[in-house]
């Protein structure tokens, strides 16, 4: 049974968004993902937007659901 911690989902997260623009929250999964793994991520993603450091976005409504880094307007 693979754990999970918010931490390493927040760097996961970070390292993705070095790489690219934007990712499409399903993705954060991996394969076999379970409800602790979900939770995880949820928190993780939870943590970086309440820092200000992601945005989370729809482009339509029950669209995919997209992470960005956080831009001063």
């Amino acid at each position: 049974l693979e754990r999970f911690t918010v931490q390493e989902k927040i760097t996961y997260i970070l390292e993705l968004l070095d790489t690219t623009e934007s990712i499409i929250f399903e993705t954060l999964f991996t394969n076999d993902r379970c409800r602790e793994e979900i939770i995880v991520t949820f928190l993780a993603v939870l943590e970086l937007t309440k820092q200000k450091v992601i945005r989370i976005y729809q482009v339509q409504e029950f669209g995919s659901i997209y992470l960005k880094r956080w831009q001063e307007a």
